[in-house]
């Protein structure tokens, strides 16, 4: 094999790494990570407020809207004072990531 050949496939080489390297690192964060973490601070904050009532959360679905726009819903399982049964809580949920940092809203 020549030098020059050699050189070429070396080069395509570092090219092709260099150009997964950059894909890799502009992407940020995936959706499922996204709604991992955002799942993690509905919990948190609702408890933070003094809602001990919340048992688990069953889902939270985000659809990507804009660039840096989500929307989706959360399904919670409330604790009923009266009832023994849990109460199961349905709010829609908007998302807004900058792919560093996330604000949510739920209603």
């Amino acid at each position: 094999m020549s030098a020059d050949l050699r050189a070429g496939k070396m080069k395509f080489r570092w090219l092709a790494f260099l150009g997964l390297l950059c894909l890799l690192l502009s992407c940020g964060i995936s959706k499922d990570e996204l709604t991992r973490q955002v799942q993690e601070s509905i919990v948190e904050t609702y408890r933070e407020r003094g809602n001990s009532n919340l048992e688990v959360v069953n889902d939270l679905q985000l659809v990507k809207k804009s660039k840096t726009e989500y929307t989706g819903f959360i399904e919670l399982d409330l604790k009923d004072p009266f009832d023994l049964f849990p109460v199961t809580e349905r709010l829609s949920v908007n998302v807004i990531f900058d792919g560093k940092s996330f604000q949510w809203t739920a209603q």
